[in-house]
């Protein structure tokens, strides 16, 4: 399995940052891992290093774009860049993003896919 972090916020962080900081401090499972000063994509990647054994080799990180639609396409830049055969893609996002994260990714992968793209669920 590979993984592709994608982050909207190469400065730091955006309106959840402070949450997930927080989030992984008060987790004992994750609290080893630094969380200061640090942008979600890494602070995401090194939980997947440390904790559930993913290589470096198997993740991939897209931190330059500045918004949800830039994020969407730069993924889609990289993830065609790599060797990797990628069936599907699971978007894990803030529940007020995860609706335009699903559209900016489905207008992305459009013209590289032809496998159907679900439909986010909700709770």
């Amino acid at each position: 399995m590979a993984w592709l972090i994608a982050s909207s916020f190469p400065g730091g962080g955006g309106h959840c940052t402070p949450h997930l900081r927080q989030t992984v401090r008060e987790d004992p499972r994750y609290r080893d891992v630094p969380t200061d000063a640090r942008p979600e994509s890494a602070i995401i990647a090194e939980i997947l290093r440390r904790h559930h054994a993913v290589p470096d080799t198997a993740i991939l990180i897209e931190d330059e774009s500045t918004n949800c639609g830039e994020n969407a396409k730069l993924s889609v830049e990289l993830l065609k860049l790599t060797p990797w055969k990628v069936p599907s893609i699971l978007l894990i996002q803030d529940p007020t993003m995860l609706q335009r994260t699903h559209e900016c990714f489905r207008r992305s992968l459009s013209s590289s896919v032809t496998a159907p793209i679900a439909e986010p669920a909700t709770e």
